[in-house]
């Protein structure tokens, strides 16, 4: 199990790091290809999409990846259960595109959504594969159809967007990298496609199913609540300037926070029993997150302008603002997922749910106050509800673990001691220093050297409070190695 852990976190984050790498390269193309209006009208589009797609899934694929014990009869139920409900939302969404395109006074929704509806066709067969992925550790498999489906979008994409496609670009590109993810997964991890359906079978997986479904519906509310409300009151624009700055701010949060959500579910799942083992996990998980998220989350506040002006231009300058705010949520969002995986894993799921639902209405509320002060109380009023969403996650997660409080604050004190290094040092540096180069690239590249030589710094010289006790142990043999090789070379002088 530790063998799979390591290797699964290794493959995952080797995998998101590339995928993030080609992420901002896209971000920066289609920025500069295409305006605010078309990312605005395209998150629209993916705003309905990705909230009905959990009504048609059920929560069945992580009800495999849950149950200990899994068999043909739980397969192809979960296999039907998932086709019949994607035909269902697809006609659903192509009927009702021209009433959502109305609601958001965006004319060229009703197509685009028409579209897209194939879009659950596509998840519908593809929802049991890449569950069976996960549940089997095949997390190797898992990034290349990752880093493969997400190249598929940048190419189509970014030739769509020279030859004029405009918000069809976005559109095209997002099915292209769904049809991709599709025949990966089918490809890779084939299973019998039976469409037959066993009563006890659904019974059994719909327990944690259900109660998966209702939090993920509320996970949705929260994630696109204030997207909603943006895109309600403030138009096509406004929804374009934040969506690309929640997408540049999220980028870290997929580098770390998903990779320990996707790799500790499974395992946490098998060792779900054993209390000791799990707090061990979740302890250490939000140690390494808050080592890595905290000192990221300042660096893209401080370096938040010069980030902006490099990546896409004087033309999105308005989102510096929610950009930075956003910014301050990175290390709630990542440790977030950790509790989410660990309540997953405890087969919590309505606990969870609830917890889900209050966050959702956070959101939705917050965000509507905030949209009143512009795109910046908007993303006060989304940072403020993911700060009280950590606090309500951690109190679940000592319910159901039994961990003190005591180890949760202290596996936050190495992120906390890195970011308070990096304040004393990175901010005059940033703000008194760089300007008196005047190169936007120069700036950006001596903040980054000056941010990685302060963080691994820290995490060398204090690595038991920053890694805890096994990365202080890799850490010493590091250092050890050095030492080694130095006095054989002085040996041999």
């Amino acid at each position: 199990m530790r063998k799979q852990l390591v290797s699964g976190f290794f493959w995952m984050l080797t995998g998101s790091g590339v995928q993030s790498v080609m992420q901002f390269i896209v971000l920066i193309v289609l920025s500069r290809l295409l305006d605010p209006e078309a990312f605005g009208i395209a998150s629209a589009a993916l705003i309905v999409i990705t909230f009905t797609v959990v009504f048609s899934t059920l929560g069945f694929g992580p009800s495999l990846i849950q149950k200990k014990y899994i068999h043909q009869k739980h397969i192809s139920t979960a296999f039907t259960t998932a086709i019949i409900f994607a035909i269902i939302f697809s006609i659903i969404i192509f009927a009702s595109s021209s009433i959502v395109s109305v609601f958001f006074q965006m004319p060229e929704l009703s197509t685009i959504l028409k579209v897209m509806s194939v879009v659950f066709i596509i998840e519908g067969l593809t929802k049991v594969s890449e569950s069976l992925i996960q549940r089997n550790f095949l997390f190797n498999l898992l990034v290349r159809i990752q880093v493969v489906s997400y190249l598929i979008y940048g190419i189509a994409g970014t030739i769509l967007a020279i030859y004029g496609a405009g918000v069809w670009s976005l559109v095209f590109a997002q099915i292209a990298q769904k049809l991709t993810k599709s025949f990966l997964s089918l490809y890779l991890q084939p299973y019998k496609f039976r469409l037959s359906f066993d009563l006890n079978a659904f019974k059994e997986l719909f327990y944690f199913s259900g109660g998966y479904s209702i939090a993920k519906i509320s996970s949705e509310f929260s994630n696109q609540g204030d997207n909603f409300i943006i895109g309600k009151f403030l138009g096509a624009d406004a929804l374009g300037l934040y969506s690309r700055a929640f997408q540049l701010m999220v980028a870290p949060v997929n580098l770390m926070g998903k990779v320990l959500e996707k790799v500790l579910f499974p395992v946490m799942s098998q060792i779900q029993d054993n209390n000791k083992k799990l707090n061990y996990l979740f302890v250490e998980g939000i140690r390494i997150a808050s080592t890595t998220m905290l000192p990221i989350s300042i660096f893209l506040l401080i370096n938040a302008e010069n980030i902006i002006l490099l990546l896409f231009g004087e033309k999105w300058l308005d989102l510096i603002v929610p950009f930075q705010i956003l910014a301050i949520s990175l290390p709630f969002r990542s440790n977030n997922k950790l509790s989410d995986s660990l309540s997953k894993s405890k087969g919590a799921v309505y606990y969870r749910a609830l917890v889900k639902w209050t966050y959702a209405f956070l959101v939705i509320v917050m965000s509507f106050i905030g949209h009143f002060y512009g795109l910046a109380g908007t993303a006060i009023g989304v940072t403020l509800a993911n700060i009280l969403n950590y606090v309500l996650m951690t109190l679940l997660a000592v319910k159901l673990t039994r961990v003190s409080y005591k180890r949760i604050i202290q596996c936050h004190l190495g992120g906390f001691f890195i970011t308070i290094i990096l304040l004393i040092v990175l901010f005059p540096f940033v703000y008194y220093i760089n300007p008196l180069i005047n190169n936007v690239v120069v700036e950006l590249i001596l903040s980054i050297i000056c941010f990685i030589t302060i963080s691994f710094s820290c995490i060398v010289l204090a690595s038991n409070l920053t890694l805890g006790p096994e990365g202080a142990m890799l850490i010493q043999k590091f250092k050890d190695g050095i030492k080694h090789k130095l006095n054989l070379k002085n040996k041999y002088i």
